[in-house]
């Protein structure tokens, strides 16, 4: 029987990404981090993304590692690489969660996409495990904004600029639906961290320089914009830029309250 399955996407404007980023930056502050199930550490990545490609150390805020190539001014943000079961875990016919690798680049475009474990009944073994990954590493270099569909399991892999038809799986329709759900929207919500998102007041620069003297790695300008070629993306200015005691707008608005909830003086 042959079936298809369209897949829908829809682009979040910027400032979704930044209120998501800034919500996220505020749990890691206040020590909310999430559950993570995913196992991958650097060092297991590096083997996979060997020289001249060097892996970051993980966001704080989110599970996801950043994937740096070797630039003309220095280390350029290339990719970002998560675990699938980290983002956005999806069960399969199993009842559990598959697990993927994907890495994503500034272009929302996979770089790869790897199978790491999973619990589909059917597909236990050596072979099965193997259809799996197949099937997933047909999302190698479609992108965030490709219209998706799944056929049959006996249809060509094809795409275009814009869509793309993938083969399905035999007796494997739950998983790989679970899969390309995991894969998807997984990126859809570890992706807002890539480029320019990092929130900014109208003072910074001017005349607040805390962010600019507090980055370790000198990627705040003086005049307060973000060089995003040196920023490693570690949180700290988010962090900053929510707190009354560090940052300038806030602290002058923190006083300006305390002075009006000051009692009035006794009159004689």
């Amino acid at each position: 029987m042959k079936w298809v399955r369209r897949v829908t996407r829809t682009r979040w404007s910027s400032g979704r990404w930044a209120v998501l980023a800034v919500v996220a930056s505020c749990l890691a502050a206040m020590g909310i981090t999430p559950a993570l199930a995913g196992n991958l550490t650097r060092e297991k990545l590096a083997e996979m993304f060997p020289a001249p490609f060097v892996i970051g150390e993980k966001y704080r805020a989110l599970p996801v590692w950043p994937i740096f190539q070797q630039g003309p001014k220095g280390p350029e943000l290339l990719a970002q690489a998560f675990e699938t079961v980290d983002i956005e875990p999806v069960s399969g016919y199993g009842g559990k969660p598959l697990n993927l690798l994907v890495v994503v680049d500034r272009d929302g475009k996979f770089l790869d996409v790897r199978l790491l474990d999973h619990n589909e009944p059917i597909f236990m073994s050596a072979q099965g495990t193997a259809t799996l990954d197949t099937f997933a590493g047909q999302y190698k270099a479609l992108s965030l904004s490709h219209s998706i569909q799944i056929l049959s399991p006996r249809a060509q892999r094809a795409q275009t600029d814009t869509t793309a038809t993938l083969h399905g799986v035999t007796a494997g329709t739950v998983s790989a639906l679970a899969i390309d759900k995991s894969i998807m929207e997984g990126a859809v919500l570890g992706r807002f961290r890539l480029w320019a998102w990092i929130p900014r007041r109208a003072e910074c620069g001017t005349p607040c320089q805390s962010c600019r003297h507090r980055c370790e790695y000198q990627a705040i300008e003086p005049s307060g914009k973000i060089d995003y070629e040196e920023c490693f993306q570690c949180l700290d200015c988010v962090e900053i830029l929510q707190d009354d005691k560090r940052c300038l707008p806030l602290i002058r608005e923190r006083k300006r309250r305390m002075i009006a909830l000051r009692p009035a003086p006794a009159t004689p």
